[in-house]
């Protein structure tokens, strides 16, 4: 069953893909749980009025009395209120000690599906997706064994634990696997890490298929970026209009009912306040085109990124990116032997270099004047390459190892807007 979403109309660069989109769960990472808003995901203020707590497990903290109201129910009816309680004293030594937001977001993840009648007996065939949300992978995850298996298994059972007070029993399939378990997993592979403007992540946040169904290439067309959520969420006639659609092939009708659910702006009620989400297409888009985002670090080799890919997703890339031959100049670059940002001053102001540069800046000028961007890319992607494959030839005649200029994250970073990746 492959998923994806599609330009429905035709974009130009930098424009809004979709409206803010709210979270279907979020979770503060631990360090942050008494200086932040574990509703909002805002700064607790020192000054009145003073930050509210839960009363139970004194472990969450609001910034105000909405913030509180909205989020009391999923935190008690959800299991964490339990599980920081009562269940995470009991857990194993390395659990006290190591972040709990993955089990704490997937604890609040079950409960919104069931709040929108999408995790139950009839309306989950196979544990390869959840509420419309990617779990693939985890039967081979759990048959192979290691690390994340382990963590898997232990906090499933925490899970279980602090959910089984309101539960008369639980979801499970034939292989062995529970709906715990399952979740978990959509919650290490859906979750993205919130980063508002103070330069780290806050805590993770699991969106629903509007946001979930964008697949990944290393050559992107569309990037996303978080805000916080408005107090005034009722003032809606000015949100503007959603630019893509959902491509969906061989979907079953509990995807489809995801897909409803989403629709639906009064699903969002239970994550009213939570960090929002927006996508924005880092390059012009024609309609029916795939919309792609990107889920690693860009700035790795290619086996890197197939290596990070494969063991976070469980799936092997086939973009262009990794698919070139001959590689592009950003991926040659990376795989050389020596990569040194600290380069010497005589190797900045080396005259070479310094043509290079200037020539570089011209053709970048140019590509923001021209109506065909891509030919302009791939004029610099020649020229660049053609130095590179020269330097690095006269490199083998000298024992100097190659170093990476800073012109050349310049570079990969304009390729990454503009053409390549």
């Amino acid at each position: 069953m492959a998923m994806g979403m599609r330009a429905s109309k035709s974009v130009d660069m930098s424009e809004d893909l979709s409206q803010a989109i709210a979270p279907y769960a979020t979770a503060l990472h631990d360090a942050l749980l008494h200086s932040h808003c574990s509703s909002c995901f805002r700064n607790i203020p020192t000054q009145p009025p003073y930050a509210m707590s839960c009363m139970t497990c004194g472990y969450v903290r609001y910034c105000c009395s909405d913030c509180c109201i909205s989020d009391c129910e999923v935190h008690s009816s959800s299991g964490e209120c339990c599980f920081f309680a009562n269940h995470l004293r009991e857990a194993s030594p390395s659990y006290l000690t190591e972040e709990t937001s993955n089990i704490r977001a997937a604890l609040r993840l079950l409960y919104s599906l069931e709040m929108r009648d999408l995790v139950s007996f009839d309306s989950v065939s196979s544990p390869n997706r959840i509420g419309g949300l990617s779990a693939s992978g985890i039967g081979q995850v759990m048959e192979e064994g290691g690390e994340i298996a382990e963590m898997i298994m232990e906090g499933s059972l925490l899970m279980l634990s602090a959910r089984k007070l309101r539960m008369q029993t639980t979801l499970g399939f034939s292989n062995g696997l529970t709906i715990e378990k399952v979740a978990l997993w959509a919650v290490m592979t859906d979750s993205v890490e919130v980063q508002i403007s103070e330069g780290r992540a806050l805590g993770i946040a699991v969106y629903g298929p509007r946001f979930s169904w964008f697949n990944h290439s290393c050559c992107p067309n569309a990037s996303y970026r978080f805000v916080l959520a408005s107090r005034n969420e009722d003032c809606t006639s000015d949100k503007p209009e959603s630019c893509v659609v959902p491509i969906c092939k061989g979907a079953a009708p509990d995807v489809w009912h995801a897909w409803q659910s989403e629709e639906d702006d009064s699903a969002h009620a239970q994550c009213r306040y939570g960090p929002q989400v927006v996508v924005r297409c880092t390059k012009s888009i024609n309609k029916g085109d795939e919309v792609f985002i990107t889920y690693i670090d860009l700035l790795q080799t290619r086996e890197a990124r197939l290596s990070d890919l494969w063991s976070k997703y469980k799936f092997i890339c086939s973009c262009e990116r990794c698919t070139a031959v001959p590689k592009p100049y950003g991926d040659l670059i990376l795989s050389c032997d020596a990569r040194n940002l600290n380069t010497s001053d005589d190797a900045v102001t080396d005259p070479a270099i310094k043509d290079l540069d200037n020539i570089l800046q011209q053709a970048i000028s140019e590509c923001s004047f021209l109506d065909d961007p891509k030919a302009c890319c791939d004029v610099i992607e020649s020229m660049l390459s053609e130095n590179l494959m020269s330097n690095l030839q006269q490199e083998e005649q000298s024992p100097r190892k190659y170093i990476l200029h800073p012109l050349h994250h310049i570079s990969i970073s304009s390729f990454m807007g503009a053409g390549h990746f």
